[in-house]
């Protein structure tokens, strides 16, 4: 579950303690959503299954300072692509941490997913692979 009480900072507080890399993001998240967006401090870390970050939203989008996938099963024949969308709800990246072998025994490709981290990205809703159990998100919710 998510906590509620989010501490709130003004667009010049988080610019002044931003990285180069992070202040071209939060230009670019300025021009997009104007100066009346609201801006809440938000950390996650459990189950995705059923969080608000697999679900699109109009006028809500996430800068994750980090981002991370983890899993419970290690071999699976599913794969093993991240989605992440963007404002629109339009597909805007995938990722594909996994490492792909041959199957001798089952002649099928298997994949073997990896741990994955994103670190400064925005998108509006994510969509892991089934067998991305796990999902860690520090950053910011921002609506506007």
């Amino acid at each position: 579950m998510i906590d509620q009480r989010n501490f709130h900072q003004s667009p010049e507080e988080i610019i002044k303690n931003a990285t180069a890399e992070q202040r071209v993001i939060w230009n670019a998240l300025f021009l997009l959503c104007g100066d009346k967006m609201s801006i809440a401090q938000l950390y996650f870390c459990g189950l995705s299954a059923g969080t608000e970050f697999l679900t699109y939203r109009a006028r809500r989008i996430y800068f994750a300072l980090e981002l991370e996938y983890g899993r419970d099963n290690n071999a699976s024949t599913l794969g093993d692509r991240i989605e992440l969308y963007n404002e629109n709800n339009v597909l805007n990246m995938a990722v594909y941490p996994c490492s792909v072998y041959w199957n001798t025994v089952a002649t099928a490709a298997v994949t073997y997913g990896t741990h994955a981290k994103l670190q400064n990205i925005y998108f509006s809703r994510t969509v892991p692979a089934s067998n991305y159990d796990y999902l860690k998100f520090l950053g910011f919710r921002i609506i506007y």
